[in-house]
């Protein structure tokens, strides 16, 4: 109503020509107010188109006022044409509430969360057809559903597998398995093409090689691979449906949202002739939570440095319990889970890969080794030309994960682990006093190399070795933290 009065006091000094114009772009304001796929993309073509005829700027006032937000989410990356059934590959985006994201607590508050419009759709139509829902799970629903409506006698769970998606390690925890001053890391589902997309963008900033031409005209003499992720499928009946997604939005409020992806399931049925029980695949679409890449929580360095993703997991601690124990009864679960061969889906193996599985393997075996070991969480930044900063891992073999400047620099502070054999100075005191001992006392930041003194007395050093700097003969840096013989 503000608005049309508004049009018509100034239609009150236009010439006929600007008020035909002004109602034309009326009409095509309320067009836009009542479409369900809402771009904000549109507002920015025709604000100015607007505003060249207007004046005042009321159009871009009213704009405000709505405080319509969108979400955009990519289901899934295109994939190969014989795998074209299995996922649904585009951009999804909806007029959905503005989740409420607090910095100070690192969740979703006031009960918001996002969600694509795809998941709303289909939420939707599921609801309004009287229909079960499908929920993919693929973290701690694979082994804990908790004691709502999940663990309900009339939900039932079998196996399945997402298409296209990986599950990866790149989502802070400070609701569940960490704390605000020390998240823990959990996993999410990121598709093909954004877990590519991440590569890419770190790997850009090492510096300039021969690689970003590649990027610019990749050769691919071999289909590229696509990934399928183990996990279970909740069936939810219809009557439960709105208080399990509540339960959901309440348990994945660390960054996580809603969304739509297809997932093969297969079923077991009796062959008539010969009574032998054969399994058959279908597709289904199911609705899982995942963080993806621009969600708050999401952690680029821990995706792509699986070195220091294990520390991270290997101590951190939360409301829900350790860390370490959430990765280990994950891995637990894809190691027992019946369909973890590749024939189950029916694919040709040249043709899919389960790096994402992969992965939760090697880090289930680092933080076991990470247990074993004394880990210092340190901050520096600078040159790290002969790995003062022990970046070196991040930037060899993990894409560069810190984002080292030219493969060398660090402009900011990155977050350091410093990794050290425990001796029996280490299990000689239990509880508090032994943690208090071995913090940290004293750091030191040489030119070329770096060290560290506890409060125990350990003296650590790291860094330039050329002229034997550091005490120990070597013609190369020393990488890894070398103990002096003699404590100070």
């Amino acid at each position: 109503i503000k608005f049309v009065s508004r049009l018509q006091h100034h239609h009150q000094r236009q010439r006929p020509l600007q008020q035909i114009a002004s109602l034309s772009i009326l009409l095509l304001l309320l067009l836009l107010e009542y479409s369900t796929s809402l771009q904000q993309t549109r507002f920015k073509i025709y604000i100015p188109f607007v505003r060249g005829y207007w004046g005042g700027g009321e159009v871009a006032h009213f704009l405000r006022e709505k405080k319509y937000h969108t979400s955009s989410m990519t289901t899934s990356s295109s994939l190969k044409s014989t795998l074209s059934n299995n996922v649904e590959s585009s951009s999804i985006s909806s007029v959905v509430p503005t989740p409420k994201w607090c910095p100070q607590l690192q969740i979703y508050i006031d009960g918001t969360i996002d969600q694509s419009y795809a998941a709303q759709s289909h939420i939707d139509h599921v609801l309004s057809n009287n229909l079960p829902l499908y929920v993919f799970g693929y973290g701690s629903l694979c082994w804990h559903p908790g004691d709502g409506i999940l663990s309900n006698a009339q939900v039932s769970k079998m196996l399945g597998r997402a298409v296209g998606y990986q599950r990866c390690w790149g989502q802070k925890s400070a609701d569940h398995r960490g704390h605000v001053f020390f998240p823990g890391l959990v996993c999410t589902l990121l598709s093909d093409e954004e877990v590519k997309n991440l590569e890419r963008e770190h790997i850009g900033l090492v510096g300039e090689d021969e690689n970003n031409d590649n990027d610019a005209n990749p050769k691919e003499e071999n289909p590229p691979k696509i990934s399928l992720t183990e996990g279970l499928v909740y069936t939810i009946p219809h009557e439960l449906i709105k208080q399990c997604l509540d339960e959901l939005d309440f348990r994945e409020k660390g960054g996580y949202a809603r969304d739509l992806i297809d997932v093969i399931v297969y079923d077991e049925m009796e062959h008539e002739h010969d009574g032998q029980v054969r399994k058959t695949k279908r597709t289904i679409k199911a609705i899982l939570y995942r963080g993806t890449p621009d969600n708050p929580a999401f952690s680029p360095r821990a995706l792509l440095d699986e070195i220091y993703s294990a520390a991270v997991m290997s101590i951190a601690k939360g409301p829900s319990g350790e860390n370490y124990t959430y990765l280990h009864q994950l891995n637990e679960f894809l190691m027992s889970a019946t369909s973890s061969g590749v024939d189950a889906a029916g694919l040709e193996d040249e043709l899919v890969s389960l790096v994402g599985d992969c992965r939760t393997g090697r880090l289930a075996a680092l933080s076991n080794f990470m247990q074993e070991h004394q880990l210092y969480f340190l901050f520096g930044g600078g040159s790290n030309q002969y790995n003062q900063l022990l970046l070196d891992a991040s930037t060899e073999h993990y894409c560069n994960a810190a984002k080292l400047v030219s493969g060398e620099e660090a402009h900011e502070l990155k977050e350091i682990v410093l990794i050290v054999p425990r001796g029996p100075e280490h299990l000689e005191q239990d509880g508090m006093a032994k943690n208090s001992v071995h913090r940290p006392k004293q750091l030191f930041a040489g030119g070329g190399h770096s060290a560290l003194l506890t409060h125990y007395g350990n003296f650590y050093i790291w860094g330039w070795n050329e002229s034997n700097q550091l005490g120990r003969s070597s013609e190369h840096e020393i990488n890894a933290p070398t103990s002096m013989d003699q404590s100070i």
